[in-house]
């Protein structure tokens, strides 16, 4: 779940590095906040069946949720018009390319920044279920590890 949410915060900012902003992209970007909270909830639903959610980690995780809709507000600041015309029904409705676009060397910082990131998670939720492996063999019973 963590990289589905990981993957769809990428793509709020790669709406925004990338896309012009305007009514199009910004029902994107809506669209990809509304999918990372649904797997939000999803992740949180089945992690409380599993196990118990301690108040530092429920404290982390607000602020983290915060992250994409404060990003989308900033948008919606920046481009008053495109948000403007998306309400009052006028928007252009059409994923646009950003003009002038960006930089080489700019889009191979943000791959090679999101290439790492997304690889980290990978290493994370492995490690992770080594863990939860090394665990589980632990508690078992002598009989059973045979």
């Amino acid at each position: 779940m963590h990289i589905a949410q990981l993957t769809e915060g990428a793509g709020i900012v790669l709406c925004a590095l990338f896309l012009d902003i305007n009514a199009s992209a910004i029902c994107a970007i809506a669209a990809l906040i509304v999918l990372h909270e649904l797997t939000v909830s999803a992740d949180l639903r089945y992690a409380s069946t599993a196990r118990v959610i301690v108040s530092v980690e429920q404290m982390v995780h607000s602020v983290l949720e915060m992250a994409p809709v404060m990003g989308f507000a900033i948008v919606r600041l920046a481009r008053r018009k495109a948000f403007v015309s998306l309400v009052n029904g006028g928007g252009r409705l059409v994923l646009a390319l950003r003009e002038p676009p960006m930089s080489a060397a700019t889009a191979a910082a943000v791959a090679g920044l999101v290439r790492r990131v997304r690889g980290r998670a990978v290493r994370h939720r492995t490690r992770g279920a080594c863990i939860r492996a090394s665990r589980k063999r632990a508690t078992m019973p002598a009989t059973a590890n045979r």
